[in-house]
Parts: structure tokens; sequence; C-alpha cells
């Protein structure tokens, strides 16, 4: 289980960087085209929503069901708004970018005994963003 500092840092930190992958994803090469086109308040608060998923799958309050739910919701509704599954899955990518140097830009983990909690992280994060990809790819096709 990731240490409770971490699962707080991580919790508290979710506006901050819900803005930063808005700035990211609306000037990055891979995703500026459809994402310059869609609404910047409504992408924070789905961001947000999809932190907070993270936030409570991290903590074993949440599934693979709600992953589901909500990803392949996204994935559909990116569809209906004209975005190009590529861009939606570079998206992803981004957010899991913007989390990551957020946390090392704050030194959560500068100790040596805080690289098994990079570790631990490391793993947690690949199987949340990749099935949150899938996911989101589902929906996007309908599936």
């Amino acid at each position: 289980m990731l240490s409770d500092a971490l699962l707080s840092f991580f919790n508290e930190s979710i506006p901050y960087v819900a803005r930063l992958w808005l700035a990211d994803v609306r000037s990055n090469h891979t995703t500026s085209a459809s994402y310059m086109r869609l609404d910047p308040d409504v992408l924070v608060a789905e961001c947000t929503t999809g932190l907070e998923q993270l936030g409570r799958w991290l903590e074993g309050e949440s599934g693979e069901e709600q992953i589901r739910a909500f990803y392949r919701t996204l994935g559909a509704r990116r569809r209906e708004q004209g975005v190009a599954v590529h861009e939606m899955l570079s998206a992803i990518m981004l957010l899991k970018k913007q989390i990551w140097n957020h946390a090392r830009s704050q030194g959560v983990w500068e100790r040596p005994v805080d690289a098994y909690r990079v570790m631990e992280l490391q793993s947690r994060f690949a199987v949340y963003f990749d099935r949150a990809m899938y996911h989101a790819a589902r929906g996007h096709t309908g599936g």
C-alpha cells in the first residue's frame, strides 16, 4: 500500500495537476488540434474527475468497473466531439507525464527509501493508465 503521505500529496495536487495537463494538452503537437476546440473548463473538470478516480483506485476504494465506466464514457464523448483516438490516448499519456513531473518537482522521492515507493507507484500507474487507455479506446470505437 502506498504511504499516507504520498496519497495525501497526490490528492492535494489534483487541481494543480489538472491545470498543468490542460496547458500541455492544448499546446502539445499530438493533441492541440482537437483539444484547443474543447471547453477548457470542461476539460479541467473531466481531468479532475479522472485524477480523483485514480486517487480512489490507489487507495483501494475503486476497482475495474469504475475505471471501465469512466473511461468508456470519456472515449465515447471524445468520439462525439471529433477527437481522434490517437489524440485522446496521447492526452491520457500527457496526464501521466504531468503527475510524474509535478511529483518530481516537489521532491516527493528525494531519499533512498523513497525509491521503493517510486517503484510501487510506477507499477500501479502503469496498470491504471493501461486500463484507462484500453477502456477509453473501447469507448471511442463504440465497444
